[in-house]
């Protein structure tokens, strides 16, 4: 059977990011995406990540996000204003 799907299934979401800091979890292709969103829209982004995508490190090496090489801890998410799941780590995911 297939499901009908309409604009009421999906919650619009349109956030001022500028200038706010937005920690995002993972460092993968999901959260790739994400960081280049996040940059365009004007958000500081500091990534959390034990490892990340080639262009992640470029970015963090030319200063354009704040990378931290390491697991996620609950306290990564102190003064941010949103965060970003992008791990396939369900157990990470249920935690942020």
């Amino acid at each position: 059977m297939k499901q009908n799907t309409s604009c009421q299934d999906y919650y619009p979401l349109f956030l001022d990011l500028k200038n706010k800091r937005v920690v995002v979890v993972g460092g993968g292709s999901v959260a790739e995406r994400k960081v280049q969103g996040l940059l365009s829209a004007g958000a500081h982004v500091r990534l959390v990540s034990p490892e990340t995508t080639g262009t992640l490190g470029e970015m963090a090496s030319n200063g354009l996000i704040d990378y931290v090489p390491r697991s996620f801890i609950p306290e990564d998410l102190d003064k941010a204003w949103l965060v970003i799941a992008a791990t396939d780590d369900t157990d990470v995911q249920k935690t942020v």
